[in-house]
């Protein structure tokens, strides 16, 4: 099959066309359609400077890993709503079978609809995370687009994707849109990138000064006040407080706006727990093992993140805040979950952990297992797929 990828905001440099070259290795062609910009998150330069350079990029088209990569001229941007030119004659010249959008909410992946009859293709949409939450200022643009804009959308989209159960039911439930049309396929990471490496575990247990019989809890991702990584120091410095804990460590790894790292800085020297800190920089998604390989416990205390998937796939075991969006990443009870924003659960489950070697190391044999029937990008590939060819002999 030809398959194109509308995909507004798109970043090569974070691995993140790595679920696509899965379609290209399954012996399809593959197209990748975006802007010339990546996301315009707040803080952009010191959340994702260190690696993304600048947020506007090269137009142009190439191939990039067997994908054929067309960058094209933004017409209008406004709050992560964007237009961009020439998606149509793009299309016209690859002439794919399957169109998959990434986005319901903003103008560019919903551009390739108006063009589904005439250039007889199959069209997907798959909300992207930050869509299921409709800020109390947007609730009236939220309305109106779904009286205006989602007759159309649910009758010309042939399935939507959704990356967990709780998004399938938003899409029916906010949406209206009909559950034989909405298929289950959730994130997944590269079982062969992220691995456990022992050898880098010491290399990188060096480099960070911790000792080979100590805890390292490691958070991974970008560090915003919605990922909470504050809750997660005023659990270790509940965990601290005893003797024989005072020897744990913290790697916060990646970067956030200044305003945050400095309150997580003031907070640590509150509690007398800045020793137990180490700060790390974002890096490249192939140097991310060596990290988690020297890790011993993995805790994402907020909003969720890929990082946790891939991290479980390094045989980790995680701690995740209560959430039906995210339940199907402790199904084989690889994991703890606590109340979010509460530091005295997670805390306990804290606790839970770094006593109990033995539940760490079943824990992430566990996580591994996950990640390698249901969790990683090979399995995931096929299934969408299989979702596309069913809809072609429909």
């Amino acid at each position: 099959m030809k398959i194109a990828h509308i995909w507004p905001y798109f970043s090569l440099r974070l691995g993140s066309e790595k679920q696509l070259t899965k379609q290209h290795e399954l012996g399809h062609e593959i197209c990748l359609i975006t802007s010339d910009r990546y996301l315009p998150f707040s803080d952009f330069s010191e959340t994702l400077g260190s690696i993304m350079k600048e947020r506007i990029v090269r137009r142009g088209s190439g191939h990039v890993n067997g994908l054929l990569v067309h960058r094209l001229p933004c017409l209008l941007e406004f709050d992560g709503l964007i237009l961009i030119r020439g998606v149509r004659k793009a299309l016209s010249i690859f002439r794919p079978d399957i169109v998959h959008s990434h986005g319901i909410f903003s103008m560019a992946p919903l551009l390739p609809l108006f063009y589904k009859n005439s250039l007889k293709f199959r069209f997907f949409c798959e909300p992207i995370s930050g869509e299921f939450s409709i800020k109390p200022m947007k609730r009236v643009l939220f309305e109106i687009f779904k009286k205006i804009t989602m007759p159309y959308i649910r009758k010309n989209v042939d399935r939507f994707f959704a990356c967990s159960r709780e998004a399938c039911a938003w899409l029916s439930k906010e949406l209206g849109i009909e559950y034989n049309k909405i298929a289950f396929v959730p994130l997944g990471a590269d079982k062969d990138l992220f691995r456990k490496d022992i050898i880098e575990r010491e290399k990188i247990r060096h480099y960070l000064n911790i000792q080979n019989d100590g805890i390292l809890i490691i958070y991974a991702g970008k560090i915003l006040p919605s990922k909470e990584v504050d809750v997660l120091l005023r659990s270790a410095a509940l965990l601290m407080r005893a003797r024989k804990h005072k020897t744990i460590k913290i790697l916060l790894l990646g970067n956030g706006p200044r305003k945050y790292i400095d309150s997580l800085r003031n907070l640590a020297n509150k509690y007398g727990i800045a020793k137990n800190l180490r700060w790390h920089d974002l890096v490249k998604k192939e140097e991310l093992p060596s990290f988690y390989s020297a890790a011993d416990i993995g805790v994402w205390p907020g909003s969720p993140s890929i990082t946790i998937i891939e991290a479980m796939s390094t045989t980790l075991p995680i701690i995740i805040a209560k959430s039906e969006w995210t339940s199907h990443l402790l199904e084989y009870h690889n994991g703890l979950s606590f109340d979010r924003g509460n530091p005295k659960e997670l805390a306990m489950s804290l606790e839970r952990l770094v006593e109990n070697e033995e539940l760490r190391r079943d824990m992430g044999l566990r996580c591994r297992r996950l990640v390698e029937e249901k969790l990683n990008l090979n399995v995931i590939a096929k299934e969408t797929v299989e979702t596309y060819k069913n809809s072609l002999v429909e």
